[in-house]
């Protein structure tokens, strides 16, 4: 099925849950936020919480280091390193995460 992660359609299994889909990209869960279709997914529903046919899914990598940094996780490779899933931005809209 094809799902909108962070602006990019991305073709994801069949009934995916939110935890399944970190898993499917990688990600390390500790500094996720995740919203599916405008509503923030508490981390104790990511296992109960399956995605659908066309869901828009953010998700933010909280960054540590003294300052607030929050990163958009990107689908596609840096220009710096092929393997890459994340791409840093700042941002202050915390709520609104990224367009």
């Amino acid at each position: 099925m094809t799902v909108v992660i962070n602006g990019e359609e991305t073709v994801i299994a069949n009934d995916l849950a939110v935890s399944g889909l970190i898993d499917f990209l990688g990600l390390k869960p500790e500094r996720l936020a995740i919203e599916v279709n405008n509503k923030i997914i508490r981390r104790s529903e990511w296992n109960s919480t399956l995605l659908s046919e066309g869901d828009k899914i953010e998700i933010v990598h909280f960054v540590g280091g003294g300052s607030v940094q929050l990163s958009a996780i990107s689908l596609q490779p840096s220009a710096t390193d092929d393997q890459s899933k994340v791409s840093n931005h700042r941002s202050h809209r915390f709520l609104r995460y990224f367009p």
